[in-house]
């Protein structure tokens, strides 16, 4: 048990664990012996002393039955302080409106401003892209500014936007309540620009060329008014085959495009029937050109009169298409 030379309470009686270091006791005992008081403790603000034979008494006097058993080292005598409260400031009467509210724990975040009509038309345009995925960019008339900056909070509006015209000039119609006695319609033109992410060719892409992920990439272009023939996602032109060239840089323009034939004209083919649940396979000859998903017509080997059509569903196959043939004419397909 070492006694320290210096040790604060804020209790009124002073306890061992206030003043010494207790080591080498088993749980229930160190739980006694912190607990076990040794004196008054001194008043607020003022200091005291607790001397070894203190501790020797308080242990003796207790239930413990540890006299003798216990070793006394550390400082001969403890000086105890105990800390005087905090002084608060007097109140006097009409003093309470000059103490300061308490914050509460979590702001809460400002509230955000009400939008203002060039706001309300902004989003209005927005509902409106050419394309998914495209940005707009608006300029209003600076003659406009004052109307402009109106807000919900005060105002009410009713918004009825027309189509831009070839110049890219959106004009709205907008009726305005509580700015004035009575109703106010205004006209306000905005000057609307629309990007979009476009393919363009990364490399020349020739005619009769099927394209590749490599001869294409995305970037941001600036839409015209009246253009619309472009791709937005590389995989809307990956596998098709250009019916014209395209420089390093172009747009890849979609009607330019045709999708790969996978079926020529009278290449033989596998053709495929299913009758109750039981795959046929054939061979025939395609009379047509087709790409995935077509519908073709083919002839049987050797039956020149008799044709079938079929869907293009992979290259150099087809499935018959149409109602399922029945047994005879499946068991007439697999015979040939």
């Amino acid at each position: 048990m070492r006694l320290w030379p210096k040790a604060t309470v804020v209790s009124e009686r002073i306890t061992l664990a206030d003043v010494c270091e207790l080591s080498g006791f088993d749980r229930q005992t160190l739980a006694a012996l912190s607990e076990l008081e040794i004196a008054d403790a001194p008043s607020p603000g003022q200091q005291g002393a607790v001397e070894m034979r203190d501790l020797r008494s308080a242990i003796d006097a207790s239930r413990l039955a540890l006299s003798g058993m216990v070793r006394f080292v550390g400082a001969s005598r403890c000086q105890v302080s105990r800390p005087a409260p905090p002084s608060l400031p007097s109140i006097g009467p009409g003093d309470e409106a000059q103490l300061e509210t308490p914050r509460p724990l979590r702001e809460e975040p400002p509230a955000a401003p009400p939008p203002t009509l060039r706001d309300l038309l902004l989003k209005e345009i927005q509902r409106r892209p050419p394309v998914a995925g495209a940005r707009v960019e608006a300029e209003f008339n600076p003659a406009d500014r004052q109307v402009l900056a109106l807000t919900a909070s005060s105002c009410t509006f009713r918004i009825t936007l027309g189509e831009p015209d070839r110049h890219g000039v959106a004009t709205a119609a907008v009726e305005i309540n509580g700015a004035t006695d009575e109703s106010l319609r205004v006209q306000i033109a905005c000057h609307v620009t629309w990007f979009a992410p476009i393919v363009v060719a990364r490399r020349p892409v020739n005619r009769g060329m099927t394209i590749r992920d490599v001869d294409v990439g995305v970037v941001e272009m600036k839409l015209s008014t009246s253009d619309r023939d472009f791709a937005t996602h590389v995989q809307d032109v990956v596998g098709r085959r250009s019916k014209s060239f395209f420089p390093a840089g172009q747009v890849i323009a979609t009607q330019a495009l045709e999708d790969v034939p996978v079926v020529t004209r009278n290449q033989l083919i596998r053709l495929v029937s299913v009758v109750g649940g039981i795959r046929v396979e054939t061979a025939a000859r395609s009379t047509d050109v087709g790409s995935m998903g077509d519908v073709v017509t083919v002839r049987s080997l050797d039956d020149r009169v008799r044709v079938f059509e079929a869907v293009v569903t992979g290259p150099g196959e087809v499935t018959l298409a149409g109602r399922n043939p029945t047994r005879e004419e499946g068991a007439r397909v697999a015979q040939r």
